[in-house]
């Protein structure tokens, strides 16, 4: 399946992390979303693409990776998606379909509900997406997710857009059958993985999964 790692120009506190990252997903399209170059400078690593309307690129990184081989994809200033839509919208054109998104969630609360609301895009169109932080990544199941860590992993379970129905989960420290989650409702939270391994199969609508890396009280 070909990979794509999108950077948005969000917080990346573990540079460190995110080079290993690149480092064990070596070949898959990298795009930068308009500021996020500044994300790889220091790691010594060329963007396949930044996209975006450049409002927050210093144009000397913009030169700089320009003249090393990436592609630069302006765009309007006036337009209706952000760069971060725009560089999923484009890994998924260059027929990626599992992407990794970076700087996703640090700094203004409405950009990263708005790039969390990014994962219905990616499996609307069969893909798969994942936000990737140093502690946890996010995801949605809509049919059915399995859930691969150590036992113990915390593991919170949320209704991202209405009701969710006939939620079963197995491999947890709280089990559920044919169980429903609603907004204003949030029993899902802090569930721990039993083993090293967790399913999940929902009936009806889409269940946004934040699973910890490691235990969190």
């Amino acid at each position: 399946m070909k990979e794509a790692i999108v950077l948005s120009d969000g917080v990346i506190e573990n540079p460190d992390f995110l080079k290993s990252f690149l480092e064990s997903h070596e070949g898959a399209f990298l795009v930068c979303a308009d500021g996020a170059i500044r994300h790889l400078e220091p790691l010594n690593r060329i963007p396949s693409v930044v996209i975006g309307d450049m409002d927050s690129a210093d144009p000397d990184r913009i030169s700089f990776f320009r003249d090393r081989g990436a592609t630069i994809i302006t765009c309007p200033r006036e337009k209706d998606k952000t760069d971060t839509h725009l560089a999923i919208e484009l890994a998924v054109q260059r027929g990626c379909r599992r992407i990794f998104l970076f700087g996703a969630l640090g700094g203004r609360i409405d950009h990263a509900l708005a790039n969390i609301s990014l994962l219905h895009l990616a499996q609307d169109r069969d893909a798969e997406i994942r936000i990737i932080e140093r502690d946890c990544e996010l995801f949605l199941v809509s049919k059915t997710g399995t859930l691969r860590g150590m036992p113990g992993d915390t593991v919170s379970l949320l209704p991202l857009a209405g009701p969710v129905r006939g939620i079963t989960l197995a491999g947890f420290q709280y089990a559920l059958r044919d169980g429903t989650m609603e907004p204003g409702n949030p029993y899902g939270v802090s569930n721990r993985l039993a083993g090293e391994e967790g399913r999940i199969t929902v009936r009806e609508g889409k269940l946004l999964v934040i699973r910890y890396f490691r235990g969190v009280s």
